[in-house]
C-alpha cells in the first residue's frame, strides 16, 4: 500500500513538471522568429468544426497569395 504523503508528493511532482513544460513551451514560442506574416499559429477550440476551420484556412491562403514579399 502507498502512503498518503508519497501520493501526496507525488500529485505535487506531477504539476511542477506540467509547470515546467508549459514555462518551456511559452518560452520557446516567445523567441521563435517568422519572416513578416509567414509564421502563423492557429487554435483549434475543441468543439470547433474542422469544415468550417479548413475553409476560414483556404480562404486566408487564398488571400495570402496576393501579398508580394521578397
Amino acid at each position: 500500500m502507498v502512503e498518503a504523503s508519497k501520493v501526496e508528493n507525488f500529485n505535487t511532482d506531477e504539476k511542477q513538471i506540467e509547470k515546467w513544460k508549459v514555462k518551456r513551451l511559452i518560452r520557446t514560442l516567445d523567441e521563435a522568429k517568422g519572416n513578416g506574416t509567414s509564421f502563423v499559429s492557429l487554435y483549434i477550440p475543441p468543439k470547433e468544426q474542422i469544415m468550417k476551420i479548413n475553409q476560414m484556412l483556404a480562404a486566408e491562403y487564398a488571400g495570402a497569395e496576393n501579398i508580394k514579399s521578397r
